[in-house]
């Protein structure tokens, strides 16, 4: 029995202090890290940026929209040179077969 409770006190003493430093909070140089966090959330600032100037905000919007329209004008450009020539509409394919089919029909009169 005197064995059984000297090993129940030599176990203990093992590891309980493994205990308590699993519960203790971690450290980053002596101070607490949770609590650097808590209060670094705390403190967190806004950067307030001052007003731009409206001189400088208009002509940036002007570059913007001349950038724009250059890239229309350029897509424009390469989608009239992958259409092709256009096709004259008197040579269209009804015309032809209209035109085909009218002159079948004067031969067989003949």
């Amino acid at each position: 029995m005197r064995s059984l409770v000297l090993a129940a006190l030599a176990a203990s003493a093992i590891v309980l202090p493994g205990a308590a430093r699993a519960q203790a909070p971690a450290t980053l140089g002596g101070t607490p890290s949770g609590t650097d966090l808590q209060a670094e959330i705390t403190r967190r600032r806004f950067v307030v940026h001052p007003k731009p100037d409206y001189g400088a905000v208009a002509t940036d919007a002007e570059r913007a929209g001349d950038a724009v329209v250059a890239r229309e004008r350029r897509e424009e450009v390469v989608q009239e040179g992958l259409r092709g020539p256009r096709r004259r509409p008197d040579l269209d394919q009804d015309v032809q077969r209209g035109i085909q089919h009218r002159n079948l029909q004067r031969a067989l009169r003949r």
